[in-house]
This record gives structure tokens, C-alpha cells and sequence, in this order.
């Protein structure tokens, strides 16, 4: 039994070597424990850490924090669909069409940037820990963070492929309408509140659109006529697809708690 594991172990480790891009290897932050480190560090502090150490606290005042930071994710956001639509626009598969994918280290540069801004995503739930908001740190938001974190390492270390370049485009194009929604509540006045409130459940709708594309998308490549390699194909069967489909459960869930059953009451 030991030695059945231990092979699969090694195919597992072999497998990732050879469909890793080793052009990304020995950039900041790509190694795998400096991943996993983060994640847990992350869980740790918002789930057990962060909440003991404000306990006997009053919330911290972090306003201008929030906007500076609501500004950073639009900005960012905005330039990565700028600059992943500039890059040759043929190889990026923004249609649902039927080619080959190839590791693109072009690619794997914005996808590095991207994965970098989801570990700034972090700081979200920091601030409602901060805040004593701990009703917001739920499972969906702290799962959320870290597969999309996780997933954009993965992506950028196996999969720079232009397939996942049009995933992070609608990713990026939903996050500007979110954190533009944040920015506006964020300022307090009563009339933008009522208004923004009229649309909140909105914002959910668009990111579950937003994963019924993804995914729709990303089976096309299952197709067995489609000349994909084994690789690309087990990250998406493995990896990608079940996890959107779980996080879209977990939004669809969270909608039909939240507005759903409110009106129904």
C-alpha cells in the first residue's frame, strides 16, 4: 500500500514538473510554501487571531483606508483588461472557438500581477475583522479569497494559457463594477445608500453570470475533437471547473438567503 501511494505520489510531482512554465519559477511569491504560508496566515488571523485580538477593542476607524484601497482594485483591475486585451488579440480566446492552447509567458506575466492583487484581496477581510464586522468573514468570502488566490498561483505557474486570460478579463471587468459599488457606499451619503442598496443584489447576479460564462467556456476545451493537450484538460476537470461550480453554489446559496427568503418572509 505504502509503495502504491509513493508512486503516485512521484507521478503527481512529475506531472507538475513537466507541465510547469519554469519561466515563472523563480519570480516573488511563486513558490508553493510561500502559497501555502499566505493562505494560512490569512485563516488564521481572520478566523481566530484577528477576532481574539479585538475582542475588548473598539472597531478601528479605517475609512480612508477603504477608499484608497477601493481605488487601488479599480485602477489595477482597469489595467489588466487594458493590457491582456492588447496582447495579441488573436491568441486570446475571448469567443467560443476550438484551438490549441499553448503556455504564453507573455501571458503568464499579467497573470502574475493578477495573482498578486488577489493576495491584496486579503486585506478585504482584514478590514471587517479591524472593524469588528466578523458577521462578514464568512465561509463564502474566506473560501472565495483563498481559491482565487490559490487558483491565479496555479494559472500562472501551469496554466498561462490564453483560455484563462479571458477569465481573468470578466473577473477584472465584474471587480470594477464591485469595488466601484463599494467606493460609492463607502462615502455615506444617504441617497447614493438607498440607491446602492436597491442594486446590491444585483452585484451578486453579475458575479453568478460571471461564473455560468466561465464555465460554459472552459468545457468547450473538453470537446474530443477540440486538440488540447492532457494537461490543459486535467486542470480543468481536476482543479478550475469544480471549484467555480462550488463558489457559484455558494453565491446562488447566499443570494437565496439573502434576498430570496427575505422577501419571501
Amino acid at each position: 500500500m505504502a509503495e502504491t501511494w509513493n508512486k503516485f505520489g512521484h507521478t503527481i510531482e512529475n506531472y507538475m514538473e513537466v507541465t510547469s512554465n519554469s519561466y515563472v519559477s523563480d519570480w516573488p511569491i511563486m513558490g508553493c510554501k510561500a502559497v501555502l504560508a499566505n493562505i494560512i496566515a490569512y485563516i488564521l488571523f481572520v478566523k481566530y487571531i484577528g477576532p481574539k485580538f479585538m475582542k475588548f477593542k473598539k472597531p478601528y476607524e479605517l475609512t480612508n483606508l477603504i477608499r484608497i484601497y477601493n481605488l487601488f482594485q479599480i485602477v489595477s483591475c482597469a489595467i489588466l483588461v487594458f493590457k491582456l486585451v492588447q496582447i495579441d488579440r488573436s491568441t486570446i480566446e475571448l469567443g467560443f472557438t476550438c484551438k490549441q492552447v499553448q503556455l504564453n509567458n507573455q501571458v503568464a506575466y499579467y497573470f502574475w500581477w493578477t495573482m498578486c492583487l488577489k493576495l491584496t484581496e486579503f486585506l478585504e477581510t482584514i478590514f471587517f475583522v479591524l472593524r469588528k464586522k466578523q458577521s462578514q468573514v464568512s465561509n463564502l468570502h474566506v473560501y472565495h479569497h483563498v481559491s482565487t488566490y490559490f487558483l491565479m498561483w496555479y494559472a500562472t505557474k501551469y496554466a498561462s494559457v490564453p483560455l484563462v486570460a479571458f477569465y481573468i478579463i470578466l473577473n477584472s471587468a465584474v471587480h470594477i463594477l464591485m469595488y466601484s459599488y463599494y467606493m460609492l457606499a463607502n462615502f455615506g451619503n444617504k441617497t447614493v445608500l438607498r440607491l446602492l442598496q436597491k442594486i446590491k443584489k444585483y452585484i451578486t447576479i453579475i458575479q453568478m453570470v460571471q461564473f455560468t460564462i466561465i464555465l460554459a467556456h472552459s468545457c468547450q476545451v473538453l470537446v474530443p475533437k477540440c486538440p488540447n493537450s492532457k494537461a490543459v484538460i486535467l486542470n480543468l476537470i481536476l482543479l478550475f471547473i469544480p471549484n467555480v461550480t462550488l463558489v457559484y453554489y455558494m453565491f446562488l446559496n447566499f443570494y437565496r438567503q439573502s434576498y430570496v427568503k427575505k422577501v419571501n418572509n
